[in-house]
């Protein structure tokens, strides 16, 4: 009797252990606690489960023994996802990602057991857990654990590079291979299709399993570079957009400098009459005038950056073409730290969210007021 509890009970914890360290070395660049604190709770976890799984072997009713055992694995499962929520920094569908590749590692490692004591030991595969049974369990974790702690933390890393909203879904893969496994496992027993094919069976499936996995984290990274290149060429499409727009100003402005220029001496001729004539009063009215319709053909730049400029330049006239009353106050140098990509991004999607806000509004209620100012280092 006493033999089964402490063979199972080391057999349960080398298992959570396994588990435990793939986990634990995959993210510990990203936990917020001190690591000894981390390591001595993920040992009274792993203690925990094992005394549980020991005493759930050598005291409880075969009828009852398949579904406790379910529950006590599922319970060890979710406080382990728990806390490795509570403390990495990263979101949960890499954590359950990361979670079930550790688990089909344990699977592994428990299937090449089994495959060993049908070809070596034929008679350890059933009745109590013995001493010899903490050797056989542990040494495939010990050997293939490192082999496979490698293999995952390339394909972790792969998926830190891609933003949290795009793997969303990802951990149902895992969750289907997990699912297929117990189904191998419960609809293929070794009493049906004997010890050697059972265990061939569930090592085939974890291997698919990790190739699955490897091709998904490939197709996934490509995919979100894919549409990073996306983005970026439409930045840079924006820029020349805005280049071309600002061109476009500058030839105004230019030809309406030449018509002012043309039109020069004809002022000056009349305004030269008027002086001649004594009437100062009519001088000055002249020019006023005059100053008014300059300031009324050319339009002053709203800053000195030129992107802001162009940009604001742009969404003023559509904003003025929906009716939409704009107040502008821009204070900015021609260099602000961020880059041009940037900027117009983030500025031309709050031109045109407001735009598309006020023009839902009647006419007399639109109105739409950009205040931009360089603080310090912020903007």
């Amino acid at each position: 009797m006493m033999q089964a509890v402490i063979s199972a009970f080391f057999v349960a914890f080398f298992q959570a252990a396994g588990t435990a360290v793939i986990c634990y070395f995959t993210v510990r660049h990203q936990v917020r606690y001190p690591k000894r604190r981390i390591i001595c709770i993920i040992l009274l976890l792993t203690v925990g489960y094992a005394a549980a799984f020991s005493i759930l072997e050598t005291t409880v009713f075969a009828s009852l023994h398949d579904v406790l055992k379910m529950l006590l694995n599922l319970l060890f499962l979710l406080s382990s996802f728990l806390y490795m929520k509570h403390v990495v920094r990263d979101g949960w569908p890499r954590l359950v990602f990361l979670l079930f590749m550790a688990v089909n590692t344990f699977a592994v490692c428990q299937s090449v057991t089994f495959l060993l004591y049908y070809l070596l030991f034929p008679s350890w595969n059933s009745g109590p857990y013995i001493y010899e049974d903490i050797l056989f369990f542990a040494a495939p974790i010990i050997v293939l654990t490192p082999c496979f702690l490698s293999i995952i933390k390339r394909l972790y890393s792969r998926l830190e590079e891609i933003e949290q909203s795009q793997l969303k879904n990802i951990f149902t893969v895992p969750l289907i291979f997990a699912v297929l496994f117990i189904m191998a496992v419960n609809l293929f027993p070794a009493s049906l299709i004997g010890e050697a094919s059972s265990n061939a069976v569930q090592i085939i499936i974890t291997a698919c399993a990790f190739i699955t996995y490897s091709q998904m984290s490939h197709t996934v990274v490509n995919a979100a570079n894919a549409a990073r290149e996306r983005e970026k060429f439409e930045q840079v499409n924006t820029q020349l957009e805005l280049q071309a727009a600002r061109m476009e100003e500058m030839s105004a402005h230019a030809d309406e400098l030449k018509r002012i220029r043309h039109d020069e001496r004809q002022h000056l001729a009349a305004l030269k009459g008027i002086l001649v004539q004594g009437s100062m009063q009519e001088a000055l009215s002249y020019l006023q005038e005059y100053e008014a319709k300059i300031q009324e053909r050319i339009q002053p730049p709203l800053c000195e950056h030129f992107v802001v400029n162009a940009l604001c330049q742009q969404y003023l006239t559509l904003s003025r073409q929906a009716n939409i009353q704009t107040d502008i106050d821009i204070v900015l140098p021609a260099c602000v730290g961020i880059s041009n990509s940037d900027l117009s991004v983030l500025l031309g999607n709050l031109w045109e969210n407001a735009i598309a806000a006020a023009s839902f509004l009647a006419e007399e209620k639109r109105y739409i007021h950009l205040k931009i100012k360089k603080k310090s280092a912020e903007l």
